[in-house]
């Protein structure tokens, strides 16, 4: 006798409830869902608040002037243009919260897309491990000249992030006493930055300054292809010496890894009768690892009237070791007076450093000392060199020897000519981020024999 449909029917879907919630009860991760801002909900903060774990909240264009607090790993995405979705802070007070807040995340937990701009305070401030992925940190400012160190007004976390594809321009952090990164700050974790952009930021404290753009404490870092462009960091008229460190990065020990990054005019200055500018795009005091990376036109030393400034390390001061390999150094500085001397117009290193295939290009002014502390002060640089791990820096007039062969010729002028409008760095020969007519004109300037 053949059963009724509706009762097949019926052990059928009861079958299929049953194994739905065997399932979940064998631990099958819970369906997602996708709550809209402002569709489904009203605000942001409204929309995270009823977001599960795995969830997305997915944020339409505008202006959003809010504070949110994430403790669970979601997805917050812009649906529009970065742009055009922009998270908005408010004044400075005693206690204010940070535009976003995120707790004890995983990289479970992902931004992505937003533009944060116009906070006096922190535009997002984190704990844990989040990924923060095309977002904008632009115009974020503090001037309250309050006493004490303070410390970014961009990102600042502690943990260890994954930060990519993001933009930090703009940012300021003026303070009484010191001031640190205004654009970001991490500590005790192992971050990593890929593909990000730090330009016209600026750090100013009365006595101490870390840090033009990013201050970094005790963190094993990894920085790639990352660009710092006319970052700044600057101490005033503070009654006794002076510290400014770091034009675009200061790292308080741990140890930080940089390859193919660009450093731009990024300076380190001082004000102050005493000052020690160090370090013109970084200062550490930690472990540094640079390779396939270019500095140009990076400055370390006095801003205005100073008869006892000096500079150390126009472009690096790093005194706890490493290494730099495959890099450039074109026309960075470090000013000295008549009663002072520049430390290093290139670099200051010490601890323990090996170089290898590195140049170094002189500013034309005949300053001697253009690298200190791996060489004796006093080296004077007259052209480009390359150093090897195993001796003293050798004259070479190849700064146009773009394939390594030993010479300037046909060779390398077709490989400009075949990179033409691009950013290769091994072609850049003037470290401007395009190959062009700049590049061609040099390249022919010391075409021929080495």
């Amino acid at each position: 006798m053949r059963a009724p449909l509706a009762a097949i029917a019926s052990c059928s879907i009861g079958v299929l409830v049953s194994s739905a919630a065997l399932a979940n009860d064998q631990g099958q991760p819970p369906a997602t869902s996708v709550l809209e801002v402002p569709g489904d909900y009203a605000t942001i903060a409204e929309a995270v608040a009823a977001a599960n774990a795995g969830d997305t909240v997915l944020v339409g264009e505008g202006t959003w002037v809010e504070h949110m607090m994430i403790d669970k790993d979601i997805v917050l995405r812009a649906s529009g243009a970065r742009e055009a979705t922009l998270i908005a802070g408010g004044s400075y007070y005693e206690g204010a919260p940070a535009g976003l807040t995120l707790e004890g995340v995983t990289p479970g937990c992902v931004i992505e897309g937003f533009t944060f701009s116009g906070f006096e305070h922190w535009a997002v401030k984190f704990t844990g491990d989040p990924v923060i992925r095309n977002c904008a940190f632009q115009s974020n400012g503090h001037n309250a000249m309050d006493w004490g160190n303070l410390r970014a007004v961009g990102l600042q976390g502690e943990g260890s992030p994954l930060i990519t594809d993001c933009l930090f321009d703009r940012n300021s952090y003026l303070a009484h006493s010191g001031a640190n990164g205004s654009a970001l700050f991490l500590a005790n974790g192992s971050p990593r930055l890929e593909n990000c952009t730090f330009t016209n930021n600026y750090t100013a404290g009365n006595c101490e300054s870390w840090g033009g753009a990013a201050c970094f404490h005790q963190c094993t870092i990894e920085l790639v292809n990352c660009i710092f462009e006319y970052n700044a960091v600057e101490a005033g008229s503070c009654g006794g010496s002076a510290l400014e460190a770091g034009g675009a990065i200061f790292a308080d020990g741990g140890s930080m890894t940089l390859s193919g990054c660009r450093f731009t005019g990024n300076q380190a200055r001082s004000s102050n009768l005493y000052g020690v500018p160090k370090g013109g795009a970084i200062s550490t005091s930690g472990v540094l690892h640079v390779a396939a990376c270019v500095f140009s036109g990076n400055w370390a030393g006095s801003h205005g009237w100073c008869d006892t400034c000096f500079g150390s390390g126009g472009a690096i001061s790093a005194v706890g070791g490493g290494t730099i390999s495959d890099s450039r150094f074109l026309e960075n500085g470090a000013s000295y007076t008549q009663w002072t001397w520049p430390a290093g117009q290139a670099i200051n290193v010490d601890g323990g450093f090996a170089i290898s295939n590195t140049s170094f290009c002189p500013d034309g002014s005949g300053n001697d000392a253009a690298i200190a502390g791996y060489f004796d002060e006093g080296e004077d640089l007259v052209a480009c060199w390359t150093c090897s791990d195993s001796g003293p820096c050798a004259e070479t007039a190849c700064a146009g020897d773009v394939d390594g062969d030993g010479d300037s010729d046909v060779t390398d002028l077709l490989a400009v000519l075949s990179a033409w409008g691009s950013d290769d760095d091994q072609v850049d020969l003037d470290a401007d981020g395009t190959i062009d007519i700049q590049d061609l004109l040099m390249l022919l300037d010391w075409y021929g024999s080495c």
